[in-house]
């Protein structure tokens, strides 16, 4: 049992490893009272926590900040996805409250189970998820009440017992039987082949071993995930504590080699943290990870007053810094942003390990926040500041150059191309329309997709404009295209529409209203006596297919102009200004609700979907 709590190490390997868990079943926890009106938004996560042993860490900084919480829990049913054979509702979600709502519990769930399905849908994932979610009670003093315990124990019996499973040849048992009397959490794949070969075991019985004890996390074969990498761990929970060894360094660590501040290690340093002898395999599984690159000692420019030397290897880790963590968007700034449902795949030390290859004279600039990696290209003078957020990351010049721009670009492309997932993914500028002061805002504001060479009017004005800056992007990313098949769309499925018009014919009908105010908040004036509607229809049928016609034709019209935004996320806000002008229309003690309703769809369909941005007049 693998309990997944925010710690870099086990999220990292276990994301990694998805598609090869086919044997796993992720069980997802939520707090009914304290998250079910927080679920659109990020976790509240506190910067610091400490270890088991009293050690602190920082991944409350880094893991689980930026998209909705509700999100990062669904998106974990992932983990038990596999192109092995297709699984059905094996994973399920738990909710755990006191007993207190007072009659309300029903209701609470009905609610919870129609966010959890919406947003299932969405990521795709439906099908893994059981359908029904399983409340948890806990008393106040922390404790599980008897009927809940009860259904816990029957939910594992179901999972251990009831589960189908294959045959397995003893040889198989056998080998692994033997990890247990070695003292090592590692050891090389070839050397393991010779084991198998040992038990009797051919190259077809070997594979299919280490799939299979790796489909439940017994093993871990990083040959799966990266055909390069040798590195076997046999005993993955000491393979991971000891690389939390190298991620949270100790203290007489940091202060024996200073440039570990930085997240650049010397090669003695990992020598010393793991074994001399297994050193290598464990760097190479942080490297098929994308977790740690080699640098040469003449590509990192040293900090004042460190000395380099220049004979020795070097590794840099970006996950080990514990400086600050910078958030905020720059108006000015280019970012990049990638589709919610897009795995995080430009790390630091990915783009990082591009650039140093691209770039005609690159120098890393050692830097300890947490989330900043600078390289500078010393043949053209520009330093390249890399801000890592998910979803935008913000990428920022000293001064314009279409030639680095052009190798930045080339770098992210290049990494979409090297997933075996679709990647998506888009350059933008902040639109200077709008003021947007966090970064998790960005993907619902209001931003221009490179290139453009049309900036509206207030772009041009904005004192943050800078006109050589944008033509050199422009020149970057026409030179070095983003695919089609890698370009967000924001599309909107005829499902999802047919699901809203439903929706809002039910708020229209409950409230006695008539389609009026729909049409005229999503298709203006000019629109109402082309579509002839006869507000004083009442018929539920027809009434869904009236509000259905109003949003498909907003759809088509909103295709045809130039500029606009992605549809799921225009339709998000003009789903909240319409829920705002029909909440203007309703008794007092009913406007909430309404808007509420109009929210909470909004929501559904724009995971980063703002509120305070919502009801902008685009």
């Amino acid at each position: 049992m693998w309990d997944v709590a925010l710690n870099k190490t086990v999220l990292h390997f276990l994301t990694a490893l998805r598609g090869h868990l086919y044997n796993c079943h992720p069980w997802l926890f939520l707090d009914l009272q304290r998250d079910l009106d927080k679920l659109h938004l990020p976790p509240e996560i506190p910067p610091t926590s400490s270890t088991g042993d009293g050690k602190e860490i920082r991944d409350g900084a880094l893991l689980m900040k930026w998209r909705p919480r509700l999100h990062y829990l669904i998106r974990s049913c992932r983990l038990g996805e596999t192109k092995e054979k297709k699984r059905r509702r094996v994973c399920t979600v738990f909710a755990k409250h006191d007993g207190t709502f007072n009659g309300e519990m029903q209701e609470k769930m009905d609610e919870l189970e129609r966010k959890v399905q919406a947003t299932a849908k969405h990521i795709g994932v439906t099908s893994l998820l059981e359908e029904r979610i399983v409340p948890v009670n806990l008393s106040s003093a922390g404790q599980v009440d008897d009927d809940s315990s009860l259904h816990l124990n029957q939910k594992l019996h179901q999972v251990i017992c009831e589960t189908s499973y294959e045959n397995i040849p003893i040889a198989w048992i056998f080998l692994r039987s033997l990890f247990y009397r070695n003292k090592k959490c590692v050891i090389a794949k070839d050397e393991l082949e010779e084991m198998a070969e040992e038990c009797c075991m051919d190259k077809s019985s070997f594979a299919g071993f280490c799939k299979f004890y790796t489909s439940f996390g017994s093993i871990f074969d990083l040959s799966l995930v990266d055909e390069n990498c040798q590195t076997v761990a046999v005993k993955p929970m000491a393979f991971l504590r000891l690389l939390d060894c190298l991620l949270y360094p100790s203290e007489e660590l940091r202060k024996k080699y200073p440039m570990i501040l930085y997240g650049i290690y010397p090669e003695e340093v990992c020598k010393k943290v793991f074994n001399a002898a297994d050193w290598s395999l464990f760097m190479d599984a942080l490297i098929s990870l994308s977790l740690a690159i080699k640098v040469s000692a003449h590509l990192i420019e040293a900090p004042k007053g460190i000395s380099l030397d220049h004979d020795a290897r070097y590794y840099f880790i970006s996950l080990s810094r514990t400086g600050q963590f910078s958030e905020d968007p720059h108006p000015h700034s280019i970012h990049i942003i990638t589709s919610i449902n897009t795995s995080h795949v430009f790390r630091q030390v990915t783009v990082t390990k591009h650039l140093l290859k691209m770039l005609k004279a690159p120098k890393l600039i050692p830097s300890k926040n947490f989330n900043q990696t600078v390289i500078k290209d010393t043949s053209t003078g520009t330093t390249i500041t890399i801000v890592s957020h998910s979803p935008a990351t913000r990428l920022d010049l000293n001064v314009p150059n279409s030639e680095v721009c052009g190798c930045i670009v080339h770098a992210y492309n290049t990494i979409a191309d090297m997933c075996k997932t679709t990647v998506k993914y888009k350059f933008v500028r902040l639109c200077a329309a709008e003021n947007v002061s966090t970064i998790e805002s960005i993907p619902s504001s209001v931003y221009h997709v490179l290139p453009d060479d049309e900036l509206c009017g207030k772009c041009k004005e904005s004192s943050s404009y800078d006109s050589d800056l944008v033509q050199a992007w422009n020149k970057a990313l026409t030179e070095y295209k983003i695919k089609d098949i890698s370009k967000p769309t924001g599309d909107l499925k005829a499902t999802e529409l047919a699901d809203v018009a439903e929706r809002i014919a039910s708020i229209l009908q409950e409230h006695k209203m008539g389609i009026r105010m729909v049409a005229e908040t999503l298709l203006g004036e000019k629109y109402k006596e082309v579509l002839q509607i006869d507000t004083r229809l009442n018929g539920d049928k027809l009434l869904d297919k009236l509000v259905n016609d109003i949003i498909l034709l907003w759809y088509k019209n909103q295709l045809s102009i130039k500029g606009s935004q992605e549809p799921r996320r225009d339709f998000a806000k003009q789903l909240s200004k319409l829920g705002a002008n029909i909440a203007k229309l309703s008794i007092d003690k009913q406007k909430e609700l309404v808007k509420s309703k109009f929210e909470t769809m909004a929501q559904e369909l724009d995971a980063y979907y703002n509120p305070l941005l919502g009801t902008t007049d685009l």
